[in-house]
C-alpha cells in the first residue's frame, strides 16, 4: 500500500547527497530520539535498491539507471526512488517473483493468537532462558480449527496499531497491533507506543473512503494545500517547505485549519494538482488518479480533493536489538512496522520500505542461523498434546463469537485523548 517511494542517496538528481545527510534528516524527522546505531540502515539503501532492480523492480529510470527521485517532505535533498505511484506494490511483486523461485511455503488461512515459549512447555532452565518454540492457537478460518506451527526461529513482521484510531490509512483487517500483542504476551518489551504518525492527506469524503490515502507523491509532484477561502495556508506555517514540509507538522496544520472553521464541507481541506497536465498525471500519479475517480467521482486533473489527516505509522512497538532479535526471548526475531526505534518520534517519509527491505535481509539472516542451533527442538508429543488441548468446537465457538466491531469501538477513544493533538489530562 505504500505509494511514494523508497528513499537511498543516489545522488542521481542531486550529487551532493549521501546517506550522512539521509540519516541526519532521519534522526532530525525523529525529534533526535532515534537509536543513531539502526538509523545507518540510510547506509545500506542503494545496495538495497540496487538489490531490488537486479530482481526486476521498474522503478522510474532510462535505460540502464534510474533517471529521477522525487521530492518527499523535510528531505534536505531528492532521493525518493519510485514506480509511477504504487512503489510497494511493484517490491511485492518483485520479492514475491523471489518466493515462487525458491518454493517457500505460504499459510494464508491462518490467524495467530499465541506464540508458544519453553516457558509455555515447561523446559526453561531459568527467568532469562525463554526460547520461541513455535506458534500455538493458530486459527484455520476456512476449517474452523486451532492448528499449531513448530519451528525453531520465528520472526514477527506483522505491522503496527493505527487501527485503534477510528480514521487510519489502514485497510479494515490490519495493523491491530496484532504483532506487538503476540510479543507482549510471550514476555518480550514494548517501548515509545504513544509514538504514532499521522499523515497530511487521507480522503475524508465520501465515508467509505474515510482516512485511504492520498499518496505524498502528489505533493512531491507539485500538489498545493488550500483551505476553504482558497488560502495556500502552509505558506504561513512553514514558508521554506511550504507542502514538503515534515509529514507531521503538515498534518498538525491541517488539523489546526479545520478547527478555526477554514475547513471544507466534509471536514478536510483542498489538495489541488489541477496545476499539473492530465498526461503527467496519468504518468506520475496513475493510481491516484483512479483512486480518487472510482471512489469520490472526480478527475484530480480538473477537481480539487478533499483530505485531512489520517493515524498512519506506529513507530512504536517490540524491543529488538540491533540484528532484530528480542531481547528477552531467544529465537524470537521481528521486523518492520512491529518493532520500534529506528524513526524515534517521527517517521522521515519514504523511510518505511527501505526499513523494511534493509531490515528483512537482516533478520532473515539471523533467524535462519538460529533456526540451525541444535538442541532447541520439542518433541511432537508435546506439540500434539497441546494442540489437542486446544482443539475442540465449543473452545473455537467461543473464541469466534467475541464482539470484535463493538470491541473496536470501544477502544478508539484514542482518536480524541491520544490523536494528533495531545494534551496532559487525556492523555
Amino acid at each position: 500500500m505504500a505509494r511514494g517511494g523508497i528513499n537511498a542517496a543516489l545522488g542521481t538528481m542531486d550529487p551532493e547527497d549521501n546517506w550522512m545527510i539521509h540519516a541526519a534528516d532521519t534522526l532530525r524527522e525523529g525529534e533526535l530520539l532515534a537509536d543513531y546505531t539502526r538509523v545507518e540502515l540510510c547506509k545500506n539503501a542503494p545496495d538495497a535498491v540496487n538489490e531490488l532492480i537486479d530482481w526486476g523492480a521498474r522503478f522510474q529510470r532510462g535505460r540502464w539507471q534510474i533517471d529521477t527521485q522525487r521530492f518527499f517532505g523535510a528531505h534536505t535533498y531528492r532521493r525518493t526512488v519510485f514506480y509511477e505511484d504504487w512503489t510497494g506494490q511493484e517490491i511485492v511483486r518483485v520479492l514475491m517473483d523471489q518466493v515462487r523461485k525458491h518454493k517457500i511455503e505460504f499459510a494464508d488461512t491462518i490467524y495467530v493468537t499465541r506464540l508458544l515459549t519453553s516457558d509455555d512447555l515447561g523446559t526453561k532452565r531459568s527467568v532469562e532462558d525463554i526460547e520461541v518454540k513455535g506458534v500455538v492457537l493458530g486459527i484455520n478460518i476456512e476449517k474452523k480449527e486451532f492448528v499449531l506451527f513448530v519451528c525453531k526461529s520465528l520472526i514477527l513482521a506483522a505491522g503496527g496499531y493505527t487501527r485503534v484510531y477510528s480514521v487510519s490509512s489502514s485497510r479494515v483487517f490490519e495493523n491491530y497491533g496484532d504483532g506487538m500483542a503476540l510479543a507482549y504476551e510471550a514476555g518480550a518489551e514494548l517501548v515509545d507506543m504513544e509514538m504514532v504518525k499521522f499523515h497530511p492527506t487521507g480522503m475524508v469524503w465520501p465515508e467509505k473512503a474515510l482516512g485511504t490515502l492520498a499518496t505524498e507523491a502528489i505533493r512531491g509532484e507539485g500538489g498545493i494545500l488550500l483551505n476553504s477561502k482558497g488560502e495556500r495556508f502552509m505558506k504561513n506555517y512553514y514558508p521554506e517547505r511550504i507542502e514538503l514540509g515534515p509529514q507531521d507538522t503538515v498534518a498538525r496544520v491541517d488539523y489546526n485549519e479545520i478547527i478555526a472553521g477554514r475547513g471544507t464541507e466534509h471536514g478536510g481541506v483542498w489538495l489541488d494538482i489541477t496545476n499539473l497536465s492530465k498526461e503527467k498525471i496519468l504518468d506520475r500519479l496513475p493510481t491516484m488518479y483512479e483512486q480518487f475517480k472510482n471512489l469520490a467521482g472526480i478527475d484530480i486533473s480538473q477537481e480539487k480533493m478533499e483530505v485531512g489527516p489520517t493515524a498512519y505509522y506506529s513507530m512504536g512497538g517490540v524491543v529488538v536489538n540491533t540484528n532484530c532479535s528480542t531481547k528477552r526471548i531467544a529465537g524470537l526475531f521481528a521486523v518492520g512496522e512491529v518493532i520500534s526505534q529506528i524513526h524515534g518520534a517521527n517517521r522521515l517519509g519514504g523511510n518505511s520500505l527501505l526499513d523494511t527491505v534493509v531490515f528483512g535481509k537482516i533478520v532473515g539472516r539471523k533467524a535462519a542461523k538460529f533456526a540451525k542451533k541444535e538442541g532447541n527442538e520439542i518433541s511432537k508429543e508435546s506439540s500434539l498434546a497441546l494442540l489437542a488441548d486446544v482443539n475442540n468446537p465449543t473452545e473455537f465457538k467461543a473464541f469466534i463469537v467475541n464482539e470484535p466491531f463493538k470491541f473496536r469501538s470501544e477502544i478508539q477513544v484514542m482518536t480524541e485523548n491520544a490523536g494528533i493533538i495531545r494534551e496532559v489530562t487525556k492523555l
